[in-house]
Order: C-alpha cells, then sequence, then structure tokens
C-alpha cells in the first residue's frame, strides 16, 4: 500500500495489487467487465499542457471538460490479471492511442506529445515512444506518419502529489494529413523487459476516441462492448503543434487566435482574438499542473496582463478559456 499525506494537493487512492506477468500467446478479443479504479484524483487538476509559443495545444474534448478533473487508471479483472487497460497488460496490447478531430490541419506539423503517466514499474527499462497515424474512413489508425524519439521507462516522469508530464519530441516532425488522427503510446517493447505501465485517464463517460492496439495488431475502440472493454474516456495525451497561424475558429472547438507572451519589466502581456464576444478566464500555472492564479477578462478585451514578478525563475503555462474550450501557452521567466 503506498501512503500519500492527505494535506497534499493532488490525492490518489491507491489499491494495494499484485501483478503477475505471463508468457506464451496473449488473449485476444473480449475484455472482461466491470474493470476496478487504481488510483483517482478527485480535486482540481491541471487540464492544459504547455505549449511552444510558436504553437498551440489540441486536447481531446473529455480532458477539457469539467469531467476531466478527475483521472484515473483502470485495471483489467479475472483470473491472472495484470497490468492496465490504459497500459500493457494480459493481452499483450501494444499501443494505447487517442483520437483527435479539428476541422482544419493545412500545414500542421506535431512538434511534441505529452503524456501523462499513471504508473511504471518492472525490473526491466523498456523503450517508449510516440506514433502518429492517419485515419481511416472508418475512424482507426491507418498510415504511420512519424514516431517520436524513444525514451525508457526510467525517463517516464511520475509523481505522487501532481501531472507531470512526460515529453516526447520528434526529431523530424510528421505532417498532419487530415482532420481526424491518432497520437498513439507504443509500450510494445516493455513485455520482454517484465515492465508495466499505464497512463492517466478520464474516468468513463467522459471523453471518447481512445483506442488500443492488441496484439496481433488490430485495432479497436476502447468504447468498442464486444471486442474491447466498453469504456467511453480519453487518455491523457496531448499534442503540441505548429502552425502557420494563431488558433481560430476553422480548427475546432474554441474560435481563439491567440498572439505571443510580451513582457515589459513585472508584467507579462498576451494579446488574444475570439471569434464571439462572451469573458475569457485566464489562468497561470506551474510546470508540476499548480494553478498559481486565476481572472477574467470581460468580452471586447483584445490583451490580458499579469504581474509576473513575485514568480520565480521558471517555466509556466498561461491559459485562455472560453465557453467552448481552453487553450495555452508556455512561457518561460528568466
Amino acid at each position: 500500500m503506498i501512503q500519500i499525506p492527505t494535506s497534499l494537493r493532488k490525492k490518489f487512492v491507491t489499491l494495494a495489487f499484485s501483478l503477475m506477468f505471463v508468457s506464451g500467446m496473449y488473449a485476444q478479443g473480449l475484455r472482461p467487465s466491470a474493470p476496478s479504479e487504481l488510483f483517482r484524483s478527485t480535486e482540481g487538476r491541471f487540464r492544459m499542457s504547455a505549449i511552444e509559443e510558436v504553437g498551440d495545444t489540441l486536447v481531446p474534448p473529455g480532458l477539457a471538460s469539467s469531467c476531466g478533473d478527475t483521472v484515473t487508471v483502470y485495471l483489467p479483472s479475472g483470473t491472472g490479471a495484470w497490468g492496465y487497460i490504459s497500459g500493457n497488460n494480459q493481452y499483450g496490447d501494444k499501443q494505447k492511442a487517442q483520437k483527435f478531430t479539428y476541422a482544419s490541419f493545412a500545414n500542421t506539423l506535431i512538434s511534441e506529445v505529452w503524456v501523462f503517466f499513471a504508473e511504471a514499474k518492472g525490473p526491466g527499462n523498456s523503450a517508449v515512444k510516440v506514433n502518429v497515424y492517419s485515419a481511416t474512413t472508418g475512424g482507426a489508425p491507418a498510415t504511420l506518419l512519424g514516431s517520436s524519439s524513444t525514451l525508457t521507462k526510467s525517463q517516464l516522469q511520475l509523481s505522487p502529489t501532481s501531472l507531470v508530464p512526460t515529453i516526447f519530441p520528434f526529431t523530424q516532425s510528421p505532417t498532419l494529413t487530415g482532420a481526424d488522427f491518432f497520437l498513439s503510446v507504443d509500450l510494445s517493447a516493455a513485455y520482454a523487459a517484465a515492465d508495466t505501465i499505464g497512463i492517466f485517464s478520464t474516468r468513463n463517460n467522459c471523453g471518447t476516441d481512445a483506442w488500443e492496439q492488441f496484439s496481433d495488431d488490430t485495432w479497436f475502440a476502447m468504447n468498442d462492448g464486444t471486442n474491447s472493454w466498453g469504456l467511453n474516456l480519453n487518455l491523457d495525451i496531448l499534442g503540441i503543434v505548429k502552425v502557420t497561424t494563431g488558433v481560430d475558429a476553422s480548427m475546432g472547438w474554441e474560435g481563439i487566435a491567440l498572439g505571443s507572451i510580451q513582457l515589459n519589466g513585472h508584467t507579462a502581456t498576451l494579446s488574444y482574438d475570439q471569434s464571439t464576444a462572451e469573458p475569457v478566464e485566464m489562468a497561470m500555472y506551474s510546470i508540476n499542473g499548480e494553478r498559481i492564479s486565476k481572472w477574467t477578462e470581460q468580452p471586447g478585451a483584445a490583451q490580458s496582463s499579469y504581474d509576473h514578478g513575485p514568480l520565480p525563475a521558471g517555466v509556466y503555462i498561461w491559459t485562455i478559456a472560453n465557453s467552448r474550450g481552453q487553450i495555452g501557452l508556455k512561457w518561460i521567466k528568466p
């Protein structure tokens, strides 16, 4: 049993369990029903990834909604069960993928992918990478567009008190070819190393379009109740893209275009524009997901200023949200 002080900002409920590694053929087909939750965070959490100042963040819809404030990782059930539904397990699942849908992606590159891991344990130090896929007309992963740099299990970021992203950069950024695409975490090397790795997800019925690749390389949506788990959730996987212009209404849900963050003394100023006249909620986060400040700008405002004088030097995330979604920028205070 892992003991976490209740005074910590992020609280995880953990259950004692044992892991059994199996060899030989992995089972395919129907997954057991009624999986149990291993971790749960019930307080407000860091819902946005940091992004480069020249890019924008792509967030699955479940993670950008209020139900996404709670994260978990599900355990498979049944005799001989081990591992994670959103990770490797007794079925030999190779990849866990999140589907993204945005209306327009002309000249768009994936520069980084941020993955929030719940657990990484075992005697080995297996290789992990992220793959980017296009989508078939039926919605499944199709052509491999590119792969990130490879990290090892020991390089995956874990924290008992906050959601810390593991950043997978690309040596050559893949170009997205359509409105639908997948960001997929490749965990296939974990089996030979006897490692067990799990990715945080939303709870059931918060988001959708999480997919998995079976040991025989076939793909199934996790909400497939016949072949997969029958779970509607989003994986905590965020994409960092480079675009020729800021995010706007043609790219999906928020209708916000952002300028860069300008520093003048102790004042940081973010310019922005949105397609509808409504208040926008601003927030400042530390790199570990702690919200430092929150404020609101009224309709018609074209910029927002923040006094960063009290903040120590480091990396921060400035988010902006309206009724339809949330985006953000990463900036470095010298």
